[in-house]
């Protein structure tokens, strides 16, 4: 079963952050939960129920930076998430998207260039490709002519 978790870049400095998404009143955040054991002085303690606490991080994200881990990697171990852009080893470059409620890829980039691809659910994703950026980092390289 994968872990169900989200990528956002903050609204304050723009860094990639990861964990549990929360939307209240049109607002995005992620929830970051950092390991280790807090006295009951800090502020930002989340108790597991144990008696043990841990500081959590709650960071207000961009809308349009979000995206759902797929629970699989690339070649290099990276996670893959939506919006991610992704080069195949055929030369597509793909984004990740959600739609029709699975994981697909679109190429953008190469001979495939328009086409939905159902995003493979085997090891062979882990060989075959690298994620190269994303939709909000980098939309520069979907442009690319391939």
């Amino acid at each position: 079963m994968r872990k169900i978790k989200f990528r956002g870049h903050s609204t304050i400095n723009k860094w990639c952050v990861y964990g549990k998404l929360i939307e209240k009143d049109g607002a995005y955040w992620i929830l970051e939960k950092a390991i280790g054991m807090y006295s009951e002085r800090k502020a930002n303690n989340i108790y597991d129920g144990l008696g043990g606490r841990f500081r959590f991080e709650l960071h207000h994200v961009y809308k349009e930076s979000l995206g759902q881990y797929t629970g699989l990697k690339d070649k290099n171990g990276v996670e893959i998430y939506e919006g991610d852009i992704v080069k195949f080893h055929t030369g597509d470059i793909c984004e990740v998207v959600f739609t029709g409620g699975s994981f697909e890829m679109i190429s953008r980039v190469g001979k495939n260039k328009g086409k939905y691809f159902v995003f493979p659910r085997n090891k062979d994703i882990d060989e075959l490709s690298e994620v190269i950026g994303n939709i909000f980092e980098n939309p520069e390289l979907l442009e690319q002519e391939g």
